[in-house]
């Protein structure tokens, strides 16, 4: 995944459950290694937790990378054909109309309210439940090892 003309990608803040399971070491290198990687498209070497969160992560950033190349090309193909239309002309005095008058406002409320998910997926196909029950699965010492600094530090509720 290298593109040189891109110079943002996106993390989300879903993906935070995957840097608070790593110590900040690990963070550190994790998103280190993400920056190298949509920079250069290279593959950087990671061990256990940080390679498992990395695979997550790179997968979305290749989907966004395809999404904005397909993006990008479509504007180019209609750039190529003149590009936008001209504004309308209002009659009463021969401004330019904003499209955005025409459209009704959206309240910040329905730009920000949670989005009802679907089903996307066979049952065949569903993703892991989450980052937690993969990390209890495949390394229990480690996950015991987080809900007692967890428990130690009320992070969680032992009631």
């Amino acid at each position: 995944m290298t593109n040189n003309t891109k110079d943002s990608f996106i993390l989300y803040t879903e993906q935070i459950e995957l840097f608070q399971e790593l110590s900040n070491e690990q963070a550190g290198e994790l998103i280190k290694g993400i920056f190298d990687y949509v920079k250069t498209g290279i593959l950087p070497e990671f061990t256990g937790m940080s390679k498992m969160a990395f695979i997550t992560i790179r997968q979305m950033l290749d989907r966004n990378a395809e999404k904005y190349e397909e993006k990008r090309e479509k504007m180019s193909q209609n750039g190529k054909k003149g590009g936008r239309p001209p504004l309308n002309k209002s009659k009463d005095d021969n401004e330019t109309k904003k499209v955005s008058d025409s459209t009704p406002a959206k309240s910040l409320f329905s730009l920000f309210k949670p989005k009802v998910k679907t089903e996307l997926f066979n049952k065949k196909d569903e993703p892991p439940v989450n980052f937690s029950d993969i990390v209890k699965q495949t390394q229990p010492e480690f996950y015991e090892k987080i809900m007692k600094h967890r428990e130690k530090n009320k992070l969680i509720n032992t009631e």
